[in-house]
């Protein structure tokens, strides 16, 4: 429209573009849409950001309208794994649903937590970890605990966990280690 100093299309009326009409631009009366059928379409901006603004939720889908990513205006976002949820940010953190494991290289499962502490037990930072596995020799499932000090950062303080071991008979043995000067000592053990 000259007047507007626009170009208009009425609802569901098409800007095509491609010799086989690969790409659709309209907006249907309710919704407007972005339909490409060849190939893949791309964003590219050689500027700087691409943006994606909604004035609620965003959404992310892979085939078959399963759920990718969904973030929520207000809210959380949520991770997906073949269209079922598995990492939801909260207002006070985030929930994995099922496991959380390190790559087939890994050997260690790190959490960290910062902040000030005092000596006092009752108000130091909480860091709480689940583990599960198995070993032949040693300990099978342990935490190891890391601190920082006075010109030492990631300082290694203890490990506690329990031994599996037939050989030995330490089978189920819980163990608590304290590291004195980068020396591992053992500190108590309780039998199985």
């Amino acid at each position: 429209d000259k007047s507007d100093n626009a170009l208009e299309f009425a609802d569901s009326a098409k800007a095509i573009f491609g010799t086989g009409s690969d790409l659709n631009l309209y907006h249907d009366g309710t919704d407007s849409i972005i339909e490409n059928t060849t190939n893949d379409l791309y964003l590219k901006s050689t500027g700087d950001d691409i943006w994606i603004q909604a004035a609620d939720n965003v959404m992310i889908q892979g085939q078959s309208n399963e759920h990718g990513i969904i973030v929520y205006g207000d809210g959380g976002v949520q991770l997906f794994y073949d269209g079922s949820a598995k990492f939801d940010t909260t207002a006070t953190g985030a929930t994995v649903t099922g496991k959380l494991a390190t790559d087939g290289n890994g050997t260690s499962l790190e959490v960290q937590a910062t902040g000030t502490s005092t000596n006092d037990l009752n108000n130091a930072i909480d860091v709480k970890a689940f583990t599960t596995g198995t070993a032949a020799n040693g300990v099978g499932t342990k935490m190891t605990f890391y601190g920082s000090m006075t010109g030492q950062n990631n300082v290694e303080l203890g490990q506690i966990g329990f031994h599996n071991n037939d050989v030995s008979g330490a089978y189920g043995d819980f163990v608590v280690k304290t590291r004195p000067n980068g020396t591992s000592v053992e500190r108590m053990r309780i039998d199985s």
